[in-house]
């Protein structure tokens, strides 16, 4: 019996730290974005700026859907995420870790669009290596090039992730409190 008893602490104090450090399966991911160029004179963006992109994962490993955005560009506040297909052909897929193994960009020729006081924006990639201004902009005024960046902040668990953690902290919590407790059997024996 005691012998149970210990299993049964062990494995409900392993729950609770196996959930802490195994890694997120994200429903939710935000990134740091940011957006620079040569000077407009030379034919990059005229509109460059940061902030933070949210986006659902998708089912396929790898991709990323924007569901908003927030941030500056050349000092105006962004005011929305645009829906898919209304500017330039949007369909606001990111893609982390790069959109193949030989192209590392983090958007596809489609691209992200999002609106600022002056009009709408359309940020995407070329394509290539990545390397150098491989990223293009639609804006109110014109073509431009420039590099995009994408760099992940945070994830949100799924609730089983929590769901985990709180069955092992309560089985964890039960033998804590059970533990102290001595059958009326005990006593009389001893």
């Amino acid at each position: 019996m005691k012998f149970l008893r210990t299993a049964a602490l062990f494995v409900g104090g392993l729950l609770p730290l196996a959930a802490a450090v195994a890694p997120a399966n994200a429903a939710t991911v935000t990134f740091d974005w940011t957006l620079t160029a040569p000077a407009a004179s030379l034919g990059g963006f005229e509109f460059t700026g940061s902030g933070t992109i949210t986006a659902n994962t998708t089912a396929t490993a790898g991709v990323d859907i924007a569901t908003g955005i927030t941030g500056e560009v050349n000092g105006s506040a962004i005011t929305a995420l645009l829906a898919p297909g209304t500017f330039e052909s949007n369909d606001n897929l990111l893609f982390p870790n790069g959109v193949s193994h030989t192209n590392p960009t983090k958007l596809d020729g489609d691209g992200i669009a999002f609106a600022i006081a002056a009009g709408n924006l359309d940020v995407f990639s070329f394509g290539g290596n990545g390397t150098g201004n491989a990223y293009g902009e639609f804006s109110p005024s014109g073509f431009g090039v420039g590099t995009f960046a994408l760099t992940p902040v945070s994830a949100t668990p799924l609730p089983p992730t929590w769901t985990i953690m709180l069955i092992g902290l309560v089985g964890l919590g039960f033998f804590v409190v059970r533990g102290g407790k001595k059958p009326a059997a005990d006593f009389a024996a001893a």
